[in-house]
């Protein structure tokens, strides 16, 4: 429920940030790069490490 109220926050967030533009959807489409994929993009980031914390002595 909780991730529902926020992606609706979110949406409407984005609408009235693009309404201030003034753009057309066709001209809206044509402001954003079309080669720009975020899945290549994530899958040629290098993954982080992660590696177990040393202990503490005691």
């Amino acid at each position: 429920m909780d991730l529902a109220l926020r992606e609706f926050v979110r949406r409407g967030a984005l609408v009235e940030a693009l309404g201030d533009l003034d753009l057309s959807p066709d001209e809206l489409r044509e402001a954003f790069d079309p080669a720009y994929d975020l899945a290549a993009m994530r899958r040629a980031e290098t993954p982080a490490p992660y590696a177990r914390k040393p202990r503490a002595r005691r």
